[in-house]
């Protein structure tokens, strides 16, 4: 793979499988990120893994901890306490476009809140990331970590694994700290890498049609409707309803476009001259579809 490929391709997943991941893989990976750019070579992070039982443990533990009710709080503020346009309205938007592929209003907070749970299990994932660094370290070694963590996923990506950047983390440090028992004088970036092979599909759906599909099977209705079409998620626009079904081998997976990373296809509204998700393109299988957005 590339790494213009590993770019284009790079996205936030909030939906994983459970499979492990090789730790020999990883520990190439982590090494080798090490070697990212840093000011005076300061490398000022410091990254814990959690996997296995030790994950299953702290998970567990923090069950419990959100079962309290009782909120977290952080060390520094993930945003600006007031935003600026025009970054409240990317804000905002990114997070309507998510709980929309959910089925979820943005107007019900009681659900948007449910589902932010899954932050606290890693979205499924088998691994965990922590990146920490020291309280000493200015705005300067702070951007180097955001290089050490992007290209940290980047070599995720060319080893076909896919991870979502957690700064929900921050709320409960404690917690944090206690599972991996960081150095001295350290704090969580609240930056954390969930590793996994493949992801899941969740619920999208089609703004030309306002038909949706899930991970669940469709009905035999549904299908019917649709011409045996599957749903997949367009990173540039709408969601897209491909026609025919993935080939032998390649169930649940989404099928994409070659055209330079942009996913389009033919749903039943486009077929019918309404615009739908645009014209139909020569099609290769790629990974599941996601529900999220490139972005933290």
């Amino acid at each position: 793979m590339k790494v213009s490929e590993a770019v284009a391709s790079r996205m936030s997943v909030r939906a994983f499988l459970d499979t492990p991941v090789d730790g020999a893989l990883l520990r190439r990976i982590v090494a080798l990120a090490a070697r990212a750019a840093s000011g005076g070579n300061l490398q000022p992070w410091a990254l814990h893994v959690l996997a296995g039982d030790p994950l299953r443990d702290f998970l567990s533990g923090m069950k419990l901890r959100l079962a309290t009710g009782e909120p977290g709080t952080t060390e520094f503020p993930i945003y600006p306490p007031s935003l600026k346009e025009p970054y409240r309205s990317r804000r905002f938007d990114v997070g309507k476009q998510m709980y929309d592929c959910m089925g979820i209003a943005y107007e019900d907070k009681a659900a948007r809140l449910a589902w932010l749970q899954n932050n606290y299990a890693f979205f499924g994932a088998p691994v965990g990331m922590f990146c920490y660094v020291d309280r000493e370290m200015g705005a300067a070694q702070w951007s180097d970590l955001g290089m050490y963590l992007a290209t940290l996923a980047l070599l995720l990506r060319e080893a076909g694994l896919d991870c979502c950047f957690q700064e929900a983390w921050a709320r409960y440090h404690p917690e944090v700290d206690a599972a991996v028992g960081p150095a001295p004088g350290t704090c969580c970036s609240a930056v954390s890498p969930s590793a996994t092979a493949t992801p899941t599909p969740l619920s999208m759906r089609c703004k030309a049609c306002a038909h949706r599909w899930t991970s669940s099977p469709p009905s035999a209705a549904y299908k019917a409707a649709h011409l045996g079409a599957t749903l997949v998620q367009c990173r540039s626009g709408p969601a897209a309803f491909v026609s025919g079904q993935p080939a032998a081998g390649q169930s649940g997976q989404a099928l994409r476009t070659s055209n330079e990373g942009s996913w389009r296809s033919l749903c039943p509204a486009a077929r019918q001259g309404l615009g739908g998700c645009g014209p139909a393109k020569p099609l290769v299988p790629v990974r599941p579809p996601h529900t999220s957005s490139p972005v933290r």
